[in-house]
Order: structure tokens, then sequence, then C-alpha cells
């Protein structure tokens, strides 16, 4: 079956549901997994054609309530498509930097009596999961979007959505070349306070952990980073280029890091690998940070509840997901820019200096 069509049956038969089971006006439908059973279809449709009939004003959803039958007469109100990445296990791109630029955007749409969908990319083939599901949210009648993309410069949702002209603000990861509204971390000045900091210690063989997640924000991150070093005489080896997707790609460090040459330092490239590095060094019995020191990217909640404290670079993630909201609310109300040329917003990160830094022992 083709896909609109199917997911354009899917929510008729959504609809056809609530007349047969006489679910009236202000009553509470079914949960998504029960919805999806009911219909034989998979969650993720039943999710997107409840987003969509909410859009459409048929549904309404209440905050930690559920989703409800609409009064005919309920006014509509717009609804922004919200599209965060996949968070790949433990070592993923960090559910809470996310959850607090979604709370910045929600906070902003709350303010001009506007709402959000919150969508997050499934793992897999990411570049046509983003493309499938923009697609999706606007045969359901979302026209607009706040979005942290991966999609390569060249993957074919840019070209859609500058065809159809539609209002993107993009959130941590600008597309090089494309026309679009954004706004992100300096990530590059973030890279270099996390690099600058170790030099500062006195640490010279330092590596770097990365996760398979790329795009433009950590790349400029790690080049941050390497300048940093490069300006100390320090060259990050590429042995010394730590990448990790599952908690089994962990052992191949072993010979590293139990030689009497192993790296002093380590800049984890999110906060939740920095958490993975200190579970593999506690099992290791390598001392944080007596024996290796850790830094890692974001300040999320995680950092401060590991021990010993995680040293950091803070994110403003609120403010950014704000500042996007703001943006998009310029795009959408017709208010032009005065320069008339693309507005690229970065927010400046902050080094939090907490207890896995110090200086490396003597001698080494």
């Amino acid at each position: 079956m083709n896909k609109t069509a199917q997911f354009s049956d899917i929510k008729k038969s959504i609809v056809k549901y609530i007349g047969k089971k006489q679910i009236g006006t202000g009553k509470k439908i079914p949960p998504i997994r029960s919805l999806a059973t009911e219909l034989n279809a998979s969650p993720v449709t039943i999710h997107r054609a409840i987003s969509s009939l909410v859009s459409e004003g048929i549904l309404e959803a209440k905050r930690g309530s559920g989703t409800f039958v609409s009064s005919p007469n309920r006014e509509k109100s717009l609804t922004v498509g919200i599209i965060m990445p996949p968070v790949f296990g433990e070592v993923g791109t960090g559910a809470h930097f996310t959850q607090e630029v979604v709370r910045g955007i929600e906070n902003v749409l709350n303010q001009h009596n506007l709402r959000g969908i919150v969508c997050r990319i499934r793992e897999g083939n990411v570049e046509n999961e983003e493309f499938e599901l923009i697609k999706d949210l606007i045969d359901s009648g979302v026209k607009e979007f706040v979005a942290c993309l991966f999609s390569a410069s060249n993957g074919p949702v840019w070209s859609f959505l500058e065809k159809n002209h539609i209002p993107v603000v993009l959130i941590d990861n600008f597309a090089p070349r494309r026309n679009f509204n954004g706004v992100a971390t300096n990530n590059y000045q973030g890279g270099r306070l996390a690099g600058e900091h170790l030099v500062s210690l006195g640490h010279r063989k330092i590596a770097i952990a990365l996760t398979g997640m790329s795009g433009f924000a950590v790349e400029s991150r790690i080049s941050g980073f390497k300048d940093a070093l490069a300006e100390a005489d320090i060259k990050l080896m590429p042995e010394n280029i730590l990448r990790i997707a599952t908690e089994s790609d962990f052992h191949q460090f072993d010979s590293m890091f139990m030689s009497k040459e192993h790296p002093t330092a380590l800049f984890a490239i999110h906060d939740g690998v920095a958490a993975e590095f200190y579970r593999y060094f506690r099992e290791k019995n390598i001392s944080i940070p007596n024996e290796i020191s850790v830094i890692g990217f974001d300040d999320n909640e995680i950092s401060r509840q590991l021990t010993p404290l995680l040293t950091t670079v803070r994110q403003p993630a609120f403010k950014i997901g704000a500042r996007a909201s703001e943006s998009l609310m310029k795009l959408i109300s017709g208010v032009p820019d005065e320069n008339k040329e693309i507005n690229e917003i970065l927010l400046e990160p902050e080094l939090i200096v907490r207890e896995s830094t110090s200086k490396p022992k003597a001698g080494k």
C-alpha cells in the first residue's frame, strides 16, 4: 500500500473508531498502543495520524492527560512541527539537551497561543526518516517547523523545504549553502574551551570520544578542540580519536588504557559519552581524575550525578529553543530581516569546572 494512502486511511480509521465507540466531545480516546492493536497499524503511524487530527482540530492533546475529542466549535490554533534527533542508546545525542530545547521552543509558542507537535527521528536511515517525517507532517496540515536535522547538505530534505518555501528554523546543525535560519551553540568555541582547559592543566596526551552522529555542530566542536591543542603544539593523534556506538565497542580500548602510555585526558563529545567512559574506567580500576581527566559537553543532568562530578561545557539549551521559536515567529508573521540575510544565531557556551579534571601525574 502507498505510504501516503496508508497514512490517510489510518486517520479515517481513527475517526470511524471514535464514532463506532461513541466517544463523545471532551472524552478521552484510547492510548496509542491500544489503537495500534485495534487498527492493526504501527504505533508510529498512529502517533502521526493523531498528531494530524490534533492539528486539524478534530482531537485535542492535553499535556499529562492524554488526547480528547474536540468540541466542533473549538478555535483552531497554528501547529508547529518540532523535530528532534534520535538518542542512540546510552551514548547518544543527549535526551536532556533536546528536552530543554523543546521546553524553550514550547515556552515561546505558548506565549503566542500556538502549540507544537514533538517528533523524534527514529534510528536507522536518519536522512530518509527526516524527509518522510516532514512530508507526513505537511500532509497532515503542519506548515512550520523548528528542526534539528542531520541530513547531508545535498540531502533531499533541504531541496524539498526550499522548493516548497516551508518556514523552518534549524537547531544546532546549520545547512551549509542552504537558505535557512538557525540557532546553535557556538560549538567551535565550546570545543576550544574544552581543549584549552585540558592544556592549561598540563595535559599533552589527549583523546577525544565520538559517537556515530555527525553534522555541522559536532564537526565544529571537534575543529575548535583540535585548534586549541594545535596552538599548544599538541597533535590529536588518529589512534586517540575513539568512536563508539555500542557497549561492546569499549573493549577495543583495553590495550590503550591499560598501557603505561595511555592518554591522561579525554574529551567526550557529549555528557552521555562521558558517563559511559566513567563506567568503563570504573570496571578497569582507572581513577578519575587521578589517572585520567574527563571533560564532557552539554552540562546535562547526568553531569551533576556522576562521581566525581563532571567538568563540562554548558550549552544554553533552553535559550536555543526559545530563540529558535522567536525566529520562527518572525518568519510566520512575515517580518523581514533588516539585512535581508539568513539569520544564524550563535549562543556562547560556558566552561563548568567540577571534579573530573586535574593536573596529570608527574612524569605523564
